[in-house]
């Protein structure tokens, strides 16, 4: 009877630390969280699976930035109908259209608060050159976004605020999509094939034992901020020596065999020129969906400005700060050569397509190159931006705004 109860007694003992330890341990990383919040204790993920978009913004406040009841980064929410004498905007796009900070950390990228958005930069410039007008630019983008969840975010809820214009800064995401190549034609569902989809139908409709296992790391990743905090510590350790094996399988395999340079541009052109032929039988996949979005917009008599969004590996040094050519460099050393040339070959040949689709409710605006010598900084790495470089974009893209709306 001893030896039971001193069994008792010791598994109690131990279910009773480790519940003290988990307990600690939470209170720590809540007080942690609650400093580095600057006094609140702020949302740990931006993002939740969502249907049909596959996933959407966690409302709250967030670290940098506020996402409102509608699921917008709008520091207010929003009614259905705008307000009387009140020109509403939308803008659409992946993480570059919602202002994400960037992500080579060798360069010291800043953040970007809610005024240092395209958005902000937009309302700020529209207000200020036509005062008798009231406007409202609400900032839908949502990070690595690509153009058919836009459509649909566009079509199932957008059109539902009646808004005048809405804008689409696209064309990074899309394009690292297209790099498949001709892989995608032979997939029924090319759009799908995504590790967020691919995460969540592991969750929701695994058969398996471990399902259970699957939803409570979900779970407890939203729900405590130890086990968020123990994750992103374990994530970044593994990180280093996961990404190098993982991106040296990928360059080797996708985007080529070295790093890319300017001077080796022709030679390496003709050394992938069956490559990059590939590329034109899988661009209908992205043109055809402008086409739709355009049908869509007529159809609903809404205006459209698409944009193709900045990306570094396409500038001309030339016009690059001592800072952002660097950036050039890690970019070049992380696309490789093909993967450069097929982000250079297909940003021409879809801005020369997409060139040709105006109309008097939609106006493509192409915003590839976007850098000028002399300059601050515009970007934080392959395809973010600064606010400078966010208030070049606005300003780029107010012209088809202001013609679009007939200001």
């Amino acid at each position: 009877m001893r030896f039971k109860d001193s069994r008792v007694a010791k598994f109690t003992l131990v279910v009773a630390s480790l519940v003290l330890t988990i307990g600690l341990g939470e209170a720590a990383s809540r007080l942690l969280y609650f400093v580095h919040g600057n006094g609140h204790l702020y949302e740990m993920n931006s993002q939740e699976y969502a249907l049909p978009l596959g996933w959407q913004l966690v409302r709250g406040a967030h670290l940098d930035f506020h996402i409102n009841q509608q699921g917008f980064r709008h520091p207010k929410d929003i009614t259905l109908q705008p307000q009387q004498d009140t020109v509403r905007i939308f803008l659409v796009g992946g993480s570059t259209a919602f202002g994400n900070e960037g992500v080579y950390r060798q360069v010291n990228p800043q953040r970007l608060t809610d005024r240092d958005t395209i958005d902000y930069h937009l309302q700020s410039i529209l207000a200020a050159r036509h005062p008798g007008v009231r406007f409202e630019v609400i900032n839908a983008a949502v990070s690595e976004y690509r153009l058919f969840q836009e459509i649909t975010l566009f079509r199932e809820k957008l059109v539902n605020f009646r808004p005048q214009l809405v804008i689409f800064l696209d064309g990074h995401n899309d394009i690292s999509f297209l790099t498949a190549g001709t892989a995608l034609t032979d997939d029924p569902n090319p759009y799908w094939d995504n590790r967020h989809f691919l995460r969540a139908q592991r969750v929701l409709n695994s058969s398996s034992g471990l399902a259970p296992l699957y939803y409570l790391d979900l779970y407890l990743g939203r729900a405590s901020y130890f086990y968020h905090g123990m994750s992103t510590v374990f994530q970044h350790l593994s990180e280093t020596s996961f990404m190098a094996k993982t991106q040296a399988f990928e360059s080797t395999n996708s985007w080529g065999n070295r790093p890319f340079r300017l001077v080796d541009e022709v030679s390496s052109k003709e050394q992938y020129e069956h490559k990059l032929r590939e590329l034109d039988k899988v661009l209908p996949l992205y043109i055809d969906q402008v086409k739709d979005l355009r049908a869509i917009a007529k159809e609903r008599q809404i205006n459209i400005v698409y944009a193709m969004q900045p990306e570094i590996v396409t500038e001309d040094p030339g016009n690059l700060t001592t800072k952002e050519k660097t950036i050039q460099q890690i970019a070049f050393e992380q696309h490789r050569d093909l993967g450069t040339l097929s982000w250079r070959y297909l940003t021409v040949k879809i801005a020369g397509i997409l060139g040709t689709f105006g109309n008097d409710q939609f106006e493509f605006v192409d915003l590839v190159t976007v850098a000028h010598k002399n300059t601050q900084d515009e970007y934080t790495d392959y395809c973010h931006l600064t606010s400078q470089g966010n208030r070049v974009v606005a300003e780029k893209l107010y012209p088809a705004v202001q013609r679009l709306l007939k200001l």
